[in-house]
C-alpha cells in the first residue's frame, strides 16, 4: 500500500501466498476462513454462468471470457498456476457483483481502480460494502 494510505487502513489480513491469495483475501473479508477460498471461486463461477451474456460483452472476446472462467476453477495442488490467480480488472466487476460490494484495487505503482456492482444500486452505508484489495 502507498505509505500515505496507511493511516486510513482499519484492518489488514495477510493470507497464505500460495497463488490463491486473492481468493483467500476475499473469503476473509466476507467473514469466512481463508481456507474457504474455493467457496469464493464457486460463487464467482455461479455469477459468471448466471450472467454470461453480460460478461461476454464486458470482456469483448471469447478468449478473454474463457481465460477468466478457467482461472476461477479451483486448483487443488500446492501452489496455484499463474493462470489461476485472481486478476484485476478482469475479475473486479465479477467480485463486486457476486458479493454486492464496491471493490477497490489499491496499487503502489500505477493506477488504482474502483469497480462497482453492475446490476445493483450503490449501498447506502458504503463502510459496510467496500472491499479494498492491494
Amino acid at each position: 500500500m502507498p505509505v500515505f494510505m496507511h493511516k486510513y487502513i482499519e484492518w489488514v489480513v495477510n493470507v497464505e501466498g500460495d497463488g490463491n491469495c486473492g481468493y483467500r483475501a476475499v473469503s476473509t473479508f466476507l467473514g469466512n476462513e481463508e481456507d474457504s477460498h474455493t467457496l469464493v471461486c464457486h460463487q464467482l463461477i455461479q455469477e459468471f454462468k448466471t450472467h454470461k451474456d453480460s460478461y461476454m460483452r464486458l470482456y469483448g472476446e471469447q478468449d478473454k471470457f474463457e481465460a477468466v472462467y478457467e482461472a476461477l476453477v479451483p486448483w487443488f495442488n500446492d501452489y496455484a498456476l499463474v493462470s489461476k490467480w485472481m486478476r484485476f480488472p478482469k475479475m473486479g466487476h465479477l467480485i463486486a457483483c457476486a458479493f454486492d460490494r464496491v471493490c477497490i484495487d489499491l496499487m503502489q505503482y500505477g493506477f488504482s481502480e474502483t469497480l462497482f456492482p453492475l446490476r445493483t444500486a450503490p449501498p447506502i452505508n458504503l463502510n459496510d460494502h467496500i472491499m479494498f484489495i492491494g
